[in-house]
């Protein structure tokens, strides 16, 4: 198996082996005030992307409306607000750990929405209030850049969160009707619907698996906690959809972390979660419904991940902004758990369980 940070990368990091590229990008931000009330913003990052194009390294570029302190308007190319770090997960400086953990970003490539969203800030004696609603589309490279996208619209997306002077806690909830399929789902789903004559009821099951025109979900909990030194940190998520593709995944971290001075260390313990894809529709023993059941088990299994891992860093921030962290990690795969990782031609459905240790170092810095 080869290390990735999240699935829209085709190629991972095997063993023994290292790359400047995996953990490395380079960004430039640009925001500009027309007056009080408007302003505009744009970002580009230069990382290892399979869609490795304009389109593809501009995250952000919007039209921000005020019109006072409580309500702020964002129109164009946004944060997409699934996450807690959505608006800045790229940007290595402003976490402790090397990367974001990959039990749960690495399952959703996608970095913004192309839409609006409205943000509501309120004060109330100690409390604060933050509440956002956002709609409009996106797509996400998924695994080949061979494939096309996969294109969600209608994605909406509602959050709160609620905080005071030493805690956060944020509920987030979005959903999206998936546009079309990438080439190998629709390769599997053409493979299903040919074995009719034998099989009454595959074009029902290839609806079940066919991911367009099904609905996704996204929830997620955060919550935080500064006690003086100590920071303690955790986002539980689920996904699911009405697809069979994407089934009740169940993700999430724990950070504690101890900051002396310019030194932070960290634990952190992450899993993804999911239930074993098992086929059990009744076919003829033939060779080449065999080889359509195996591709109905891989495309199954590489949207189902279980795996935990665990890992402890150091963070030296030698200036305001410039930081060197490094990372040890280690990750327990189980069979058939595989899906967040890059496994070259191997089918993901016949790999066993695997233990795979990790060293991270990396420099960040803004300016």
């Amino acid at each position: 198996m080869g290390f990735r940070n999240d699935v829209s990368l085709n190629d991972g990091i095997y063993e023994n082996q290292w790359s400047f590229s995996s953990n490395s990008n380079l960004g430039f931000q640009v925001d500009v005030g027309i007056n009080y009330q408007w302003d505009v913003a744009a970002q580009w990052v230069l990382m290892e992307l399979d869609d490795e194009d304009f389109n593809g390294f501009t995250r952000m570029a919007f039209l921000r409306y005020m019109p006072n302190q409580s309500w702020a308007i964002r129109a164009g190319r946004i944060p997409v607000d699934l996450f807690e770090l959505s608006e800045y997960r790229d940007v290595g400086i402003a976490f402790p750990w090397v990367k974001v953990p990959t039990e749960v970003y690495g399952f959703i490539p996608f970095r913004n929405l192309d839409g609006v969203d409205l943000t509501y800030l309120s004060d109330i004696d100690d409390w604060h209030l933050e509440a956002s609603l956002s709609y409009g589309s996106t797509e996400a490279e998924v695994t080949s850049s061979t494939d096309r996208p996969i294109k969600f619209h209608q994605l909406t997306g509602i959050s709160m969160t609620l905080s005071a002077q030493s805690w956060s806690a944020t509920v987030r909830h979005t959903e999206a009707q998936v546009a079309r399929n990438n080439e190998s789902t629709l390769f599997v789903l053409d493979s299903i619907n040919a074995l009719t004559p034998i099989w009454p009821d595959a074009p029902s099951f290839a609806n079940q698996m066919n991911f367009s025109h099904h609905d996704a979900r996204y929830t997620s909990v955060f919550a935080s906690y500064d006690w003086g030194a100590f920071r303690v940190s955790a986002e539980i998520a689920e996904v699911d959809s009405s697809s069979l593709l994407i089934d009740e995944l169940y993700n999430g971290y724990f950070n504690l972390s101890y900051k002396k001075g310019d030194h932070t260390f960290y634990w952190l313990w992450s899993f993804a979660k999911s239930d074993e894809y098992i086929f059990s529709e009744t076919l003829p023993d033939l060779p080449q419904v065999e080889q359509v059941i195996l591709l109905i088990e891989e495309v199954n299994t590489f949207y189902r991940a279980n795996q935990i891992s665990q890992s402890i860093g150091w963070r030296w921030d030698i200036k305001d902004n410039l930081a060197m962290k490094l990372q040890l990690q280690t990750t327990n795969v189980n069979a058939k758990g595989n899906g967040l990782w890059s496994t070259k031609n191997d089918f993901r459905v016949l790999t066993p369980s695997e233990s795979v240790n990790i060293a991270m170092l990396n420099l960040s810095f803004n300016f």
